[in-house]
């Protein structure tokens, strides 16, 4: 909309701001959508596991075991040190409709039973390889009854391939009469003494 010419009054441009914006919103919104942070469980193809209305925290451990032995006077020595699967909570809220939150409980269920590896995804880093091994559902008055705050644990997964030794000797048997038989050489003890009444022979 143009300004009227009045006495006094200098010449202005028309306000086009609004068809501007209208021409940028698209660019606009998808430039937020890469700026916005990134939350997320993550299947092995890359979709989305779940589909929350938020995420709320995330608790991380990262432990190992270190094995220690006694000596004298009281003193200790650690020879080792192994660590520990990480393991993950994920907190999430649902709300919406009977639906909607009807649906995220299933799925909830059917990710918990799942034998699949997910990446969890947060702003700073990715965590591969994690299996859901416990969920916890929450629904109380501080929160709003009307909202799921459901808390999935996960457990780090780590594959490794298998190791196989060479088998041992072969006993003689009556299809290979010539193999070698196996020998023990452990210790062995002697049977108890044979017992009559009236005392030991």
């Amino acid at each position: 909309m143009g300004f009227p010419n009045l006495p006094g009054v200098p010449s202005l441009l028309s306000n086009n701001l609004p068809a501007a914006v209208l021409l940028a919103s698209p660019g606009i919104s998808n430039l937020l959508d890469l700026m916005a942070p990134k939350w997320g469980v993550f299947t092995a193809a890359g979709a989305q596991a779940i589909t929350p209305d938020s995420f709320l925290d995330l608790d991380y451990t990262n432990s190992s075991n270190m094995p220690t032995y006694p000596q004298e006077l009281g003193a200790f020595a650690s020879y080792n040190k192994v660590q520990n699967p990480r393991s993950y909570a994920v907190g999430m809220s649902k709300g919406g409709s009977k639906k909607a939150m009807t649906d995220f409980l299933a799925t909830l269920e059917s990710l918990e039973a799942s034998l699949d590896l997910f990446t969890i995804v947060t702003p700073n880093r990715s965590y591969p390889r994690a299996n859901i091994d416990k969920c916890d559902i929450r629904r109380s008055s501080f929160n709003g009854a009307g909202i799921i705050v459901a808390i999935m644990h996960f457990t780090e997964i780590r594959q490794a391939s298998a190791a196989f030794s060479q088998p041992g000797g072969i006993s003689p048997t009556e299809t290979v009469p010539s193999a070698q038989a196996s020998i023990n050489n452990g210790q062995t003890y002697p049977s108890a003494a044979p017992t009559v009444s009236g005392g030991i022979l």
